[in-house]
């Protein structure tokens, strides 16, 4: 058999291209990925570690100092907050919870309380 006709030459010569440029479609694909995992790292690093809703966070490093101090404030707030939830929660519990067992104790039943 002689040579290969000029459109299989040609066929072949075009699926080598294709398979040139979907390897390096996927080189750089595979390194834009890194590279936008790499900065969201960097990102999150500068950055404090929670953020509350609906507030952008702050770079400590290019913002201005106004603008980091009213944000440690208001992290200083939300956690000053949670804590006094923690606490009304609590003491709503032990309200409630004395609450049924005054209720239970004028049916005549009673609460097995188990001595830590």
């Amino acid at each position: 058999m002689g040579r290969d006709p000029a459109n299989v030459r040609r066929l072949v010569r075009l699926n080598n291209q294709y398979a040139a440029a979907e390897s390096y479609a996927k080189d750089v694909l595979t390194g834009s990925r890194v590279a936008t995992w790499h900065e969201t790292k960097f990102q999150r690093s500068s950055l404090p570690d929670k953020v509350p809703t609906g507030q952008k966070p702050v770079n400590r490093n290019t913002a201005p100092a106004v603008q980091v101090e009213m944000h440690d404030e208001l992290s200083e707030l939300r956690k000053t907050m949670l804590e006094e939830r923690k606490i009304r929660l609590k003491q709503l519990l032990e309200s409630e919870r004395l609450q049924y067992e005054e209720e239970l104790n004028a049916l005549g039943l009673a609460i097995e309380k188990e001595a830590y």
